[in-house]
């Protein structure tokens, strides 16, 4: 409110009565039409029981009772406030209650988008033991025939020129009568090289179930 309004409405009121008035509304901490309307109706309100006095004495002294009839001028403005908003009508209630959520909302999400930007990576479970356990479905690893295929494929001799030309230069099916002595010796020697990779393959046949052992890798 402007010095000459207040001025104005406070011209009539003792000093000690607009003091009390300003402090009640400076205690109010509310919108400033509101705190003028409050301002307006406590000065009203000690115009009409100040009326009645004929000196400025006297209206000193009844200003001093109802302002100890008022109370704390702080709680007062406390109280005066919680009346205010309690008035308000349905439609600013909902508007500001609104508002209200939709800034809380608006806090939470920054501050989960800066607790995600500001943490790190915490894996606390090892997803490739358990696609394992999930493969391995409970059997015992001895039944595994994946290890001897792994180790027979580890312990494979590549085949030797003289018998991978032999099938590249053939138009037909190439069977061992169509093999010369070289090329005999050359088959034998390749197959008992890779006699510990057939071992491999024998056992690895030997068990009931295969399945992978997967590795972060």
């Amino acid at each position: 409110m402007k010095r000459n309004e207040t001025d104005k409405l406070f011209g009539n009121l003792p000093a000690c009565a607009a003091d009390f008035i300003k402090i009640v509304i400076k205690k109010m901490r509310y919108r400033k039409k509101v705190r003028r309307d409050v301002m307006a109706e406590l000065a009203a309100h000690f115009e009409d029981e100040l009326r009645g006095c004929k000196t400025s004495d006297e209206k000193e002294q009844k200003a001093q009772q109802l302002i100890e009839q008022f109370g704390d001028a702080k709680l007062l403005g406390v109280l005066l406030r919680r009346a205010k908003k309690r008035c308000r009508s349905l439609w600013r209630k909902v508007l500001i209650r609104s508002f209200q959520v939709i800034g809380v909302i608006l806090l939470y999400i920054i501050f989960v988008i800066v607790y995600l930007r500001s943490g790190t990576a915490n894996i606390s479970t090892d997803y490739t033991e358990w696609l394992t356990e999930q493969a391995r479905g409970g059997r015992d690893e001895a039944d595994n025939a994946k290890p001897y295929y792994d180790k027979a494929i580890e312990l494979y001799v590549e085949r030797p020129p003289a018998i991978v030309q032999k099938r590249i230069y053939s138009s037909s099916t190439v069977w061992l009568a169509d093999f010369n002595d070289s090329e005999v010796n050359c088959l034998s020697k390749w197959l008992i090289d890779n006699e510990p990779a057939f071992e491999m393959l024998r056992q690895g046949a030997s068990k009931p179930h295969n399945w992978l052992t997967y590795s972060s890798d």
